[in-house]
């Protein structure tokens, strides 16, 4: 609570003298990155990603309007306090993927001017726009800023009032801008996805990652899953294991001191790496690296609001999947949940028609193969069409990795496609010889209106 005005006069004398001086306009140098406003009348309401917190409905911030280039005025006028000015009125933030609209109010008739700060990852201040306060009749005024670096994710920030004795904090306020991506939770498909806890809600913080499905070992931790020897490859899941000890994981995010729903973040497991998605022949498809990979989102909260002890969903932008709690014969019991539904009723099959073939090269022999293609509706026999790079590397092998092959059929036709391992001992570049061809897909239907058709050539 702001003090009352215990000597009338006194106020009095200091409002006037306040009044009387020449209004400065808010002129100064602009980033390049950001605009600013002092405002004055209604507008309409644009988006909101979250509701006001720790506001009261009676705040000059109205409906929390977007864009505000213009708000209502404070129905009381600020208040005089000896010393520095008193804290201004941060209103709820505004974000859309481009931008983020900070919005505030005076609540002093001593503070000269506004500095805006955005937090970074620690919690340090960042000084990103200054703005002189409106004397006289205008100091009730809403005044506004908009962000629209989108380097950070999350993006938290605090309004001070400055006069010559001092400046007066507004509380904190954090959100993250929309992302139209993101899927609905807490189910999808009517599968549940919230089975996760134990992250840290501060940025850069530590804590474990616990799946509740898991019966009594629920602590994800490293554990060697994966081999390699000469010449064979074995891609058996990601290094990660289910155990009654504690795991150990750090949660990062590119901006804000606190890590929130629905902004990107990067999974480092203790022992191990920074966790990300990648194919495995065998398991759950993930894989550990050395830097971090902002390719996870926690779900099942407003977005902005906050990591707490509640359980959440894990999101992978690359994987475009959820990952849950799935029983596996090969690395930790863990898989994206599309693999773990049901097919779809009926299946797709090729009398359906295929617009596009595309095939990648995990055959375990490491080496490129020769794609041939044969027309049986014309009969005009095999035809070479082009090589397909290995996609084997030492972290295994994967539809993204290496190059892959791509046939367009033509509508009502139907084709062979063969891959040749024209390299093998006692093998030639000749499709009609089986035993040099690791794969032979028969009875595609061409169709500009079909399915894509992924053929992974391996064993």
């Amino acid at each position: 609570m702001f003090p009352r005005r215990a000597n009338m006069h006194t106020a009095a004398v200091a409002v006037a003298a306040v009044a009387s001086l020449a209004s400065p306009a808010l002129a100064g140098t602009f980033s390049s990155t950001a605009t600013r406003a002092a405002v004055a009348t209604p507008t309409a309401v644009h988006r909101t990603v979250r509701p006001p917190i720790g506001l009261a409905t009676s705040t000059p911030c109205g409906g929390a309007r977007r864009p505000p280039v213009s708000l209502p005025p404070v129905t009381a006028p600020p208040v005089f306090t000896p010393g520095p000015p008193a804290a201004p009125g941060l209103c709820p933030l505004q974000a859309s993927q481009a931008d983020v609209v900070v919005s505030w109010y005076n609540r002093s008739v001593t503070a000269s001017s506004f500095i805006v700060y955005r937090l970074d990852s620690q919690g340090n201040r960042q000084d990103v726009d200054q703005v002189p306060a409106l004397t006289g009749a205008q100091a009730g005024h809403v005044y506004s800023w908009t962000d629209t670096d989108t380097d950070q994710s999350g993006q938290c920030y605090v309004v001070a009032a400055v006069n010559a004795q001092g400046d007066g904090d507004s509380q904190t306020e954090c959100t993250v801008r929309p992302n139209p991506s993101l899927p609905n939770v807490p189910v999808l498909d009517n599968a549940p996805v919230i089975q996760w806890s134990g992250l840290s809600s501060t940025n850069d913080g530590t804590g474990p990652l616990v799946n509740s499905q898991h019966s009594s070992a629920d602590n994800l931790i490293w554990s060697q899953n994966t081999f390699s020897v000469f010449p064979f490859h074995c891609g058996c899941g990601v290094d990660l294991a289910f155990t009654n000890k504690t795991s150990l994981w750090k949660v990062q995010a590119t901006g804000g001191p606190v890590i929130m729903y629905g902004e990107p973040v990067a999974l480092r497991v203790w022992g191990g790496g920074w966790l990300e998605y990648a194919y495995q022949t065998w398991g759950v498809s993930l894989h550990l690296v050395s830097t971090p990979v902002y390719q996870w989102y926690i779900l099942g909260e407003t977005a902005g609001t906050t990591l707490d002890s509640s359980e959440f969903a894990l999101w992978n932008s690359a994987a475009d999947d959820f990952l849950v709690e799935h029983d596996q014969t090969y690395g930790p019991d863990i898989e994206w949940l599309k693999k773990t539904l049901p097919p779809p009723s009926p299946p797709p099959t090729t009398s359906a028609g295929v617009r596009l073939v595309v095939a990648y090269n995990c055959y375990s022999g490491d080496r490129p193969l020769e794609m041939w293609v044969q027309d049986e509706t014309t009969r005009s026999g095999w035809t070479d069409m082009g090589t397909v790079q290995t996609g084997w590397s030492d972290d295994g092998c994967g539809e993204t990795a290496g190059d892959t092959w791509e046939f367009s059929p033509e509508s009502g036709h139907v084709y062979d496609i063969a891959a040749v391992d024209f390299d093998a001992d006692g093998c030639s570049n000749d499709p009609t010889l089986g035993q040099c061809v690791p794969s032979l897909t028969n009875n595609i239907t061409g169709s500009a209106n079909g399915v894509v058709w992924t053929i992974p050539i391996d064993d």
